[in-house]
C-alpha cells in the first residue's frame, strides 16, 4: 500500500473513468484546478491507459489491475470480472487498498458537469461528517419498485442485531463521498458473503453497521442555502439543463458540456482538454 501525496489533507477525490476521452481528460484538469487545494485529486482509470496518460502527460493516474479490481477475496462479488452492471465500487476499493490513508474519499464520475458549482465540493466536505453522501437515498421498504433490489443479498454473515429489511437502503453514486470506515465495512462485508448492485450494497452496509447517511441536498441546504442537483438535471438518463451551480449528469459528450455553458452564459475554458 502506498501513502498518501500529501499526509495534510486527508481528503482525496477522484475522477473514476474507464477512458480517456476529450471529456475524462477535461473533467480531470479542471478538478485539479478548482480543487488542488482542499484535495489530492486523482484520476483512476478501469482500463490499462497508462501509457497514454503519460502522452497526455498526466499526474496521479491510476490504473487498477483487473485481478486488483476483481479481488478473488471478494468472491460472488467478483465472480463476473464485468464493471457493469452494479460494480463500479470494486475499482474504488482497489484504489482504497492501495491509497489507506484518507479520511474521506470523493468519487466524481467523469461525466458529471457543473458549469459555475464544482468549487462548493470543498464547502459541502467541510459541512458533513456524515460516512455517505450520495444522492437519492432511500429506504427499500418505502421504494420497493427499485429494479436492482434483488441483486442484494447479505450472505452468511448478517450484521448483528439488525434487521436487513428494515434498513435495506440505495443511493445514486456518480457524485458521492465514503469514509474510510464505510470502505472498511464494504470490503468486510464483501469478503463475507455480500453481493449486489453496488447503489444498494453501499448505503445498506452503511446502515446495518449504524453509519450516517446524508443527502446531498439536504446538507447542501444547511450549508449552501439551496441544492445543488435536481431530477431534470442529475439522473442516469437524461440531464437537463437546470442551474449553472447544480450537478448535471450524464454529460459523456464536450457538445454536451458546451450546451450546458451556452445555456448559462458560461465559458467552456475550464473543460478544455488542451
Amino acid at each position: 500500500m502506498q501513502d498518501t501525496p500529501d499526509s495534510q489533507k486527508r481528503r482525496c477525490l477522484i475522477v473514476l473513468s474507464h477512458s480517456l476521452n476529450e471529456v475524462t481528460l477535461a473533467r480531470f484538469r479542471q478538478c485539479q484546478a478548482e480543487l488542488a487545494s482542499t484535495f489530492d485529486v486523482f484520476l483512476v482509470l478501469s482500463e490499462p491507459l497508462q501509457d497514454e496518460a503519460k502522452k497526455h502527460g498526466l499526474q496521479n493516474v491510476v490504473c487498477p489491475t483487473r485481478a486488483q479490481i476483481f479481488s478473488p477475496e471478494y468472491g460472488r462479488k467478483s465472480a463476473t470480472f464485468s464493471i457493469k452492471p452494479g460494480n463500479a465500487d470494486l475499482i474504488l476499493l482497489a484504489f482504497w487498498r492501495q491509497h489507506p490513508g484518507y479520511e474521506y474519499y470523493w468519487v466524481m464520475e467523469f461525466d458529471v458537469y457543473t458549469p459555475r458549482g464544482l468549487s462548493q465540493l470543498a464547502e459541502l466536505d467541510r459541512g458533513s461528517d456524515a460516512d455517505l453522501l450520495g444522492t437519492y437515498i432511500r429506504l427499500r421498504r418505502h421504494h420497493a419498485s427499485w429494479d436492482n433490489w434483488g441483486s442484494l443479498e447479505t450472505g452468511p454473515s448478517q450484521v448483528e442485531g439488525v434487521d436487513v429489511d428494515m434498513v435495506a437502503t440505495a443511493c445514486f453514486l456518480p457524485l458521492s463521498r465514503y469514509s474510510a470506515r464505510l470502505l472498511a465495512a464494504l470490503d468486510w462485508s464483501y469478503q463475507r458473503g455480500w453481493i449486489g448492485h453496488h447503489e444498494a450494497t453501499i448505503a445498506t452496509v452503511a446502515a446495518c453497521n449504524g453509519m450516517k447517511l446524508q443527502d446531498l441536498n439536504t446538507l447542501a441546504h444547511r450549508v449552501l442555502g439551496r441544492h445543488v442537483y435536481s431530477a431534470t438535471s442529475f439522473n442516469h438518463e437524461k440531464s437537463v439543463a437546470a442551474d449553472a451551480l447544480f450537478f448535471h449528469h450524464p454529460i459523456k459528450h464536450l457538445s454536451q458540456v458546451e450546451a450546458l455553458d451556452r445555456a448559462f452564459g458560461s465559458t467552456a475554458a475550464a473543460m478544455s482538454p488542451q
